[in-house]
């Protein structure tokens, strides 16, 4: 019988954002880790080779069993493994005057910030070192409007999101701000000092990252801090999302523009 809920995968889990990948599938009994659901909109396939199923379990259902495994779900502390950093140059006066003026950073160095040389020319190299100083990941921005794509990021685990902790600014806080990109929260930590921004690097949020978001930072008041065209979505999904866990965490939308595009003033406002 195909499955109706993520009851009927049953067994063994594994999970990326929203995808959970089961050891078992309950139409072949292929035991592989062959079996991919996607949690938000429900969709499922069996890609062994034998099997090839695939349906839709009910999106109710689906939601109402995330958030029972995420909730009973033990956190795991991912270790990350050193990376090697490519050859770089510091910072520019140049540089840091594009950075001010696109992102209101008045100082890029304390973020690791440095520029590429070689196939990461005219790229703003976006470190994210762990706790312990090693470099974990590796993004970068084009300097300047001519080079494409704009964001390019180097091998690595990336992580699901990116804390002030990553980029330099480990300290106690009184609220989290959900930001788009790496530089809207060196925008964020910098100019609100009780803040911690976290970034998405996207304008997407699902439910799972929300609900890790929430157990990770757990009694925190969370803003989100998107704007409009991101917002939007955040907005609808608010919404599905459990409003015993929305109050308890204290989660907040915001329509803003650009945390760059806002005044310290405002933001100070809007994360009080």
């Amino acid at each position: 019988m195909k499955p109706r809920s993520l009851e009927d995968f049953g067994g063994e889990f594994r999970m990326s954002g929203t995808q959970l990948n089961y050891k078992r599938c309950p139409m072949c009994g292929d035991m592989r880790f062959k079996v991919y659901v996607n949690a938000v909109n429900g969709m499922w396939d069996c890609k062994s080779g034998s099997c090839h199923a695939s349906g839709r379990i009910g999106i109710e259902m689906t939601q109402d069993s995330l958030r029972e495994k995420l909730r009973g779900r033990k956190r795991v502390v991912p270790k990350w493994e050193a990376i090697d950093m490519p050859e770089y140059k510091g910072l520019t006066e140049n540089a840091r005057n594009f950075i001010y003026a696109k992102w209101q950073v008045s100082h890029p160095d304390k973020f690791l910030l440095r520029l590429g040389t070689g196939d990461l020319e005219g790229r703003i190299l976006i470190p994210y070192p762990a706790v312990d100083g090693t470099i974990i990941y590796l993004n970068s921005r084009a300097y300047g409007d001519n080079l494409y794509p704009k964001y390019k990021c180097l091998p690595g685990t990336k992580p699901l999101y990116v804390p002030g902790r990553f980029l330099g600014c480990d300290r106690g806080v009184r609220r989290i701000a959900l930001v788009e990109g790496p530089f809207d929260a060196m925008s964020v930590v910098e100019r609100v000092p009780w803040v911690e921004a976290i970034a998405l690097g996207g304008k997407q949020i699902s439910e799972a990252q929300l609900y890790e978001l929430v157990s990770r930072y757990e009694n925190i008041p969370i803003t989100i801090l998107l704007d409009q065209d991101a917002l939007s979505d955040a907005m609808k999904l608010k919404h599905r999302i459990d409003p015993y866990l929305v109050q308890s965490a204290r989660i907040s939308l915001v329509s803003a523009k650009d945390p760059a595009e806002t005044t310290t003033e405002e933001l100070r406002e809007v994360l009080s």
